[in-house]
This record gives C-alpha cells, sequence and structure tokens, in this order.
C-alpha cells in the first residue's frame, strides 16, 4: 500500500519533543517536498529564524516562509492543513502554524543573502542570513515592538563573530533605525563586558 504525503510527514513528527525540533523537521520535509516538485526551497524568516538562531530562547508561533505559494498551498493542502486567506495555514492535529509571507526575499542581493542552517538536529533549513534577520529585529524594535530589542541582543552577543556589521547598519540606516542600532549595539556589548568585570 502506498504510503500517503501525509502519513510520510507526520509519522517522524510526534518523535520530536520541542517545537523548534518538530518545526525544523517539519520545515526540512516541505523543502525536499518542493524541491523534488521543482520548486526552489521556501526560506524562513521572521520568528522562526530568530528561534533557529538564538536555538529556541525565544519561542515563535508559526513558521514564517518565502516561497512559491502556489507550490507550498499545494503541499499543505495535501497535508490537510487549512486555511481562511491563503496565506495562513493550520494543522489542527499537530498544531502547527505557516504563514507564507511572499514569493521572493525583498532585501538588496535577495537570494543571495539566504543561508543553510541546521536550525535542529539533523535539520537544514534554508534561512534568512544572520545579519539580515539582525535588521529585521532592530527594524521591528524601531517600529515599537519592544520585545525584538531584546531578540536582536540575543543574537548580536551569540552571533557577533558571523554577522557583517558594515551591512547591518547601512540596512539599520535604510529602515530608518539607526538610532535603534546604536542603542542595540551599546546594550548587546556593554551586557557583555559587564558580565566579565
Amino acid at each position: 500500500m502506498k504510503t500517503s504525503l501525509s502519513d510520510e510527514f507526520f509519522s517522524r513528527l510526534p518523535h520530536r519533543s520541542s517545537n523548534l525540533q518538530r518545526n525544523a523537521l517539519f520545515l526540512t520535509l516541505l523543502s525536499k517536498e518542493m524541491e523534488a516538485r521543482g520548486y526552489k526551497r521556501p526560506i524562513a524568516v521572521g520568528g522562526f529564524a530568530v528561534e533557529a538562531y538564538t536555538i529556541g530562547q525565544f519561542m515563535s508561533l508559526d513558521i514564517d516562509l518565502i516561497g512559491n505559494r502556489d507550490g507550498i498551498a499545494t503541499i499543505l493542502q495535501e497535508l490537510d492543513f487549512t486555511t481562511q486567506d491563503g496565506r495562513n495555514w493550520i494543522s489542527e492535529k499537530f498544531d502547527i502554524h505557516i504563514d507564507i509571507q511572499g514569493g521572493s526575499i525583498n532585501i538588496d542581493g535577495g537570494d543571495g543573502r539566504v543561508t543553510e542552517v541546521e536550525a535542529a538536529a539533523g535539520c537544514v533549513v534554508s534561512m534568512i542570513s544572520i545579519t539580515d534577520i539582525t535588521a529585521d529585529r532592530i527594524s521591528a524594535y524601531a517600529s515599537g515592538h519592544g520585545d525584538s530589542e531584546i531578540q536582536a541582543i540575543a543574537i548580536l552577543q551569540a552571533w557577533k563573530n558571523h554577522i557583517d556589521f558594515k551591512a547591518l547598519r547601512k540596512i539599520c540606516e535604510q529602515e530608518n533605525a539607526a538610532l535603534e542600532y546604536r542603542n542595540v549595539i551599546r546594550e548587546a556589548f556593554l551586557q557583555k563586558s559587564e558580565e566579565r568585570t
């Protein structure tokens, strides 16, 4: 008897204990299925990227994706996800929420600003770069989302040797978040120096 796509995906998900592990495995399987159908791998952005880069320090309620909307939607329908608006999809059975945010990366360099990351053990996914997710969090902080400041600080502290600070500053200036950039940099590295004294 042929195994359904739903069985193939979901037979493995309950064995993952944490939200990050489960969602990373789901995204890994979704990426492989997208490639098998001739589409590019979807790119994780937003809260899920923050969760992955901080190894679960900040939990996201959904998986924010950039990718071919029709391709992703077709697979999600086959997996019994439901949607009201074609953008936000929910699997009631496994409490997985997908937000398809667009078809392509809307930043200078586009797909060149994407990296492959092991988001959980054995789960490699395409994600927005560490520099760009940091800029995203600083921009969100500038827009009044206070929790985004804390997320940006945590990412900076953990990934300072992997961040392109020149590009980060430029992006923040373009997003009218230069003041917030300076504040976050000061907080991130002042805290670290105080911890060492």
